[in-house]
């Protein structure tokens, strides 16, 4: 109940579109992921269904033990639904009810914890009171008073047992999760722009329409899939530092030395990402008009363009795999390190003047083969001069803001794969997940050649401030001997 708790309040048109604004405000997740929105609708559409099918496991196990025989044929009326799209026993409801059914469970799910824990200070007020009538030294008052203490627990325990899913049977559970699956589905499909639409419309559909607008025009709306609009240039407060920088994020490299020179303005805008602007993401229907309406699983009556987006969420769902591509994180099963790497240094980039021996150490320890060699590459040509070196401050000041305005946006997608990851682990995965994230707001589906390029540009300018800061420091020091 938790966990479909979650994945409807999740599809809300309020947290549909908070979702909407990260992913196109997100800068991120354009330079390392993918600029395609077609791409991250698939991603995020993808995941949503595979965690969707995770819970449908456990209630089809739960399903088997029901004594009545509909209920028992869960697992065969799931396969139906996600194959053909048909919900043959009507078991999708409207939002207004799936609302309502959200609230219950809430309610359901506060009792039931609330239960077990008055549930096991009665067991312990039970064996107090026991011990203490076994004593033959034992006051008579404390023992009224614990006794007391333990009738008005009694009641207190029958009493949330009466209003829980203690008294519910085990069918009328099953139903309730029955149908916020199939429900959620359908929320899956109208979110993403595909719908399930019946000739036939329920009376609380009709109730949902409208004034004035008739019931074919309703239909119409509810399986046009709709355009947010462009999104025009998204600014970055840092690109990549492209005079310095090689690979597939900048232009080739210069025989400039990092010791001089000028660096782009961190602050100054990106340009302009064409495909997005151009297409805007498609995927967020508009919440004033989605509100409160729904359709009936079917494929009858529906058109053939209507048809085949059926087809499609069909198919993502009998296969809801997020398997990475294998140049990314995720498919080389370094997405978690590298986001480590990256806290660290957004650490040791926020106080360079702290760094010791041993950070240097255990950061360069951290950091993967490719990084390593890309690294070298970078430095190999100034390596012979840095003892002679003079470094400007000017030029460290840039080189800070640069790397500051790199982690402005690299940062949340490292912090996100933690949070992710966290919530997935052993201790916690029967436990209901407490934020939204999703895998194309981590690091999980970056560019591995993109992302080492990055964090290679963030070791260089690092490099730089640190010995610049040990030269400020050791000059500080001649001037307090003189």
């Amino acid at each position: 109940m938790s966990k479909l708790v979650h994945q409807w309040n999740s599809l809300s048109d309020k947290q549909v579109m908070k979702l909407r604004e990260e992913i196109s405000n997100s800068i991120g997740i354009k330079k390392l992921i993918s600029e395609d929105d077609d791409h991250i609708v698939d991603l995020i559409c993808t995941e949503m269904l595979h965690n969707l099918e995770n819970t449908a496991k456990v209630v089809t196990r739960l399903s088997k033990k029901c004594e009545d025989p509909i209920l028992s044929c869960f697992e065969r009326a799931y396969d139906d639904l996600i194959k053909h799209g048909v919900d043959q026993y009507q078991w999708q409801v409207s939002w207004k009810k799936m609302n309502t059914k959200v609230k219950k469970m809430e309610t359901f799910i506060m009792v039931n914890a609330n239960l077990y824990q008055e549930m096991e200070t009665l067991t312990e007020l039970e064996q107090m009171v026991k011990r203490l009538k076994t004593n033959d030294e034992h006051d008579t008052i404390t023992v009224v008073e614990y006794t007391k203490k333990l009738t008005w627990k009694q009641k207190q325990v029958r009493r949330l047992k009466d209003i829980s899913l203690w008294n519910k049977t085990y069918d009328y559970v099953v139903l309730i999760l029955a149908s916020s699956i199939f429900t959620i589905f359908a929320r899956i499909g109208h979110v993403f722009g595909i719908t399930h639409v019946l000739p036939q419309i329920q009376e609380s559909m009709l109730q949902d329409c409208s004034r004035g607008q008739s019931v074919s025009g309703f239909l119409e709306s509810s399986i046009t899939m709709f355009n947010s609009g462009p999104l025009g240039n998204i600014s970055a407060k840092s690109g990549p530092i492209s005079k310095y920088h090689s690979g597939p994020l900048g232009t080739k490299q210069r025989n400039t030395s990092y010791f001089s020179g000028t660096i782009p303005n961190p602050s100054s805008k990106s340009g302009p990402l064409t495909k997005a602007a151009k297409s805007g993401l498609k995927w967020w229907h508009n919440s004033s008009k989605i509100h409160g309406k729904t359709a009936p699983l079917n494929t009858k009556g529906v058109n053939t363009k209507t048809h085949n987006q059926i087809s499609k969420l069909c198919t993502k769902t009998q296969k809801p795999q997020i398997a990475p591509a294998p140049e990314t994180l995720g498919g080389v099963a370094l997405a978690l390190h590298y986001a480590n790497v990256i806290i660290v240094l957004e650490k040791l980039v926020a106080s360079p003047h702290l760094i010791g021996h041993d950070a240097r150490d255990d950061l360069y320890n951290m950091l993967p083969k490719n990084v390593i060699n890309g690294l070298r590459a970078r430095l190999k040509p100034y390596a012979k001069g840095l003892g002679n070196c003079v470094y400007d401050t000017g030029l460290a000041e840039e080189w800070s803001e640069a790397m500051l305005g790199i982690l402005d946006w690299l940062s949340p997608l490292a912090h996100n794969m933690i949070r992710w990851q966290s919530e997935r682990s052993f201790e916690h995965q029967n436990l209901l997940s407490r934020t939204n994230v999703l895998l194309v707001q981590t690091v999980y589906y970056a560019n591995q050649e993109k992302i080492e390029a990055m964090i290679v540009e963030l070791l260089v300018g690092l490099n730089y401030i640190w010995r610049f800061s040990r030269e400020v420091k050791n000059g500080v020091d001649d001037y307090g001997n003189l």
